[in-house]
């Protein structure tokens, strides 16, 4: 039987990296818990470690591998119960995830306050000269969504 894996990178505060050594424990154990075809037998790794700082997060990996075909139901609904057992081991630790501090455009552009109330972004037009761009009133911050 082919085998699944479900790896994450799990982001927490500053605040709260007293406990990643315990949550690190409860991880593991409400994964065993949640997860009746994880892999134990060390054929494959599981993993649940802390691992690193960021300039705005502590960050844990988790590293699971399951005996479940990939990319089949069966995998998604196991996927699942990782996820929510990662959170159920969050909670219980009073842990909350880290927000993103960093925002990223991915053109310069120059923000001015319009006539309106609203924002306008201002663009470079490749001549020195900046032009208004035809783009809505927010931002996109790379995979977090809008500013607004």
């Amino acid at each position: 039987m082919k085998r699944s894996q479900v790896k994450e990178k799990l982001r927490f505060r500053y605040d709260d990296i007293d406990k990643i050594p315990t949550l690190v424990a409860a991880i593991k154990k409400e994964i065993k818990a949640a997860c009746p075809k994880l892999v134990l037998d060390n054929s494959r790794p599981f993993r649940v470690h802390w691992r690193g700082y960021d300039d705005d997060n502590v960050y844990i990996v988790v590293d699971t591998h399951h005996d479940i075909p990939p990319m089949t139901n069966d995998y998604y609904d196991n996927r699942e119960k990782v996820l929510v057992a990662i959170a159920k081991a969050a909670k219980q630790n009073g842990m909350k995830f880290a927000l993103p501090s960093k925002i990223s455009l991915k053109e310069t552009v120059r923000i001015v306050e319009g006539q309106t109330g609203g924002f306008e972004l201002l663009s470079p037009n490749g001549a020195g000269d900046e032009e208004k761009t035809s783009r809505p009133t927010s931002i996109n911050r790379t995979n977090y969504g809008d500013i607004r």
